[in-house]
C-alpha cells in the first residue's frame, strides 16, 4: 500500500492503542485516508507516573509492532505521535504530567521519528471536538478540510475510560469555511467515563 504513513498512539486512561494512518490511492475513508489498527496495551500511562522507563518500554513495543503495518521501504521515515487523554490529563498533576511526557519523548526519540511536539496531552475540549469532527467526516458531512458538506451536522458523545465528551452544533446556520467556526457546545466531563463510574 503506497502513501504517507503516521503511527498514532491513543493513550487513554485504561490503555494505549496504536493506529497506522496513511494517505494514498488505496485509502478506504473519504479523501483517500486509510487506517490500520495496531495493538493495544494496558495499563494507561498514568499508572507509570513514578516509573517513566516502563511507559517508554510499553510504548516502544507498541510502536515496533506498529511499524510492521507500514511498507518496509517507508518505516524509516514514518513519524510517530503520542496523544494522551483523560487518564494523564485528569489523574496527574502538572509536574507529574510534564516529567512523564518529557521522559517518553526522550526515550522514544532514540528509536523512532518524533518531532518535539509529538508527545502531548489533548485538552478535554479538543478531545470533544475531534470526536465531533471524526463522526461527521465518516458520515461525509464534512470534507478533509473540515468544511461542511451537509447542512445537518451530527452530534457526538464519546464515552472514554475516565471522562466523557459531548459535542453538538448549537447554531442553525452552517459556515462554509470550517466547522471550527461553527457555534458548538463541546465539553469534557472528567470523572464520568465508563471506568471511572464503575469504580464509584
Amino acid at each position: 500500500v503506497g502513501g504517507l504513513y503516521t503511527l498514532i498512539v491513543d493513550a487513554g486512561s485504561t490503555g494505549s492503542r496504536l493506529y497506522a494512518y496513511y494517505v494514498g490511492p488505496s485509502g478506504q475513508l473519504p479523501g483517500g485516508v486509510g487506517v490500520r489498527r495496531g495493538g493495544k496495551v494496558r495499563p494507561g500511562l498514568a499508572a507509570f507516573r513514578r516509573n517513566a522507563s516502563e511507559a517508554v518500554a510499553q510504548l516502544s513495543g507498541l510502536l515496533e509492532d506498529g511499524l510492521l503495518l507500514v511498507p518496509e521501504a517507508q518505516r524509516g521515515s514514518t513519524r510517530a505521535i503520542v496523544r494522551c487523554t483523560g487518564g494523564v490529563r485528569d489523574e496527574l498533576d502538572e509536574s507529574e504530567r510534564r516529567e512523564l511526557l518529557e521522559a517518553i519523548f526522550e526515550g522514544l526519540s532514540r528509536s523512532f521519528v518524533l518531532e518535539r511536539d509529538a508527545v502531548g496531552v489533548v485538552s478535554g475540549d479538543d478531545e470533544a471536538f475531534y470526536a465531533f469532527a471524526a463522526a461527521n467526516y465518516l458520515e461525509n458531512r464534512v470534507d478533509r478540510a473540515l468544511r461542511p458538506a451537509s447542512p445537518a451536522l451530527l452530534g457526538a458523545l464519546d464515552l472514554g475510560g475516565s471522562s466523557t465528551q459531548i459535542t453538538y452544533a448549537t447554531g442553525t446556520s452552517c459556515p462554509a469555511d470550517s466547522i471550527r467556526s461553527h457555534h458548538l457546545f463541546a465539553k469534557s466531563f472528567a470523572g464520568f467515563g465508563a471506568q471511572a463510574v464503575r469504580e464509584r
